[in-house]
């Protein structure tokens, strides 16, 4: 699942994401692994390839949570690229 958050109202959006969070943590518990990339940093790319990619020998859900992720149209549009290799090799 994607969720895309964007908007004038930051306070919003803040309250917003952190229950996405909360929700998340609380239904997966010891079986959630979270990410917090910065989109505009220059290894942001990375980062968001290295969560994904990562395995565990447990069963986990994995939260990965980009701000800023339009800062770079070319770390946008290798995401964007990322998701659908990673989508279409599943089906």
């Amino acid at each position: 699942m994607i969720i895309f958050l964007n908007g004038e109202d930051a306070y919003r959006l803040n309250q917003e994401r952190e229950s996405i969070i909360r929700s998340y943590q609380a239904k997966h518990g010891s079986g959630f692994n979270f990410f917090r990339i910065d989109g505009a940093s220059h290894d942001a790319f990375s980062s968001v390839e290295e969560s994904v990619k990562s395995s565990s020998l447990f069963s986990e859900v994995k939260l990965v949570l980009v701000n800023n992720i339009f800062s770079s149209t070319k770390t946008a549009e290798a995401i964007k690229d990322l998701i659908n290799s990673l989508i279409y090799k599943n089906k």
